[in-house]
């Protein structure tokens, strides 16, 4: 549906990182595959690092790719999983570990 003096600006290039992103979001929605802990952050920081060019490259990630997933700033970095409370100090790899391993095996062991 158009709406009257609105333009809709729409990229044809599937190799354009926004369309990465967004098919990666997409593919992990509830309403996909239902992969909990992707957001467009985290897709970002996928496609960014080079780990995952399109949603079907999130089936060959490994765990400790996952695991030193970064997703702040090279000066305040924030690893996939890692949750920011205090009663966490020093358990952040172990945390990070977990929460990947259950998005590797997530998207492993899938019924698609």
């Amino acid at each position: 549906m158009k709406e009257e003096g609105k333009v809709a600006w729409r990229c044809t290039n599937f190799t354009c990182p926004a369309q990465a992103v967004s098919g990666i979001t997409h593919f992990c929605s509830r309403s996909a595959l239902d992969v909990e802990s992707i957001g467009s952050s985290v897709a970002e920081a996928l496609r960014s690092s080079g780990l995952a060019a399109s949603a079907l490259d999130l089936f060959s990630l490994k765990l400790e790719q996952l695991a030193n997933l970064n997703l702040g700033t090279p000066e305040e970095p924030r690893r996939y999983g890692e949750k920011e409370r205090p009663e966490s100090a020093g358990r952040p790899a172990k945390r990070a570990r977990a929460s990947a391993g259950t998005l590797a095996h997530r998207l492993r062991h899938s019924p698609w």
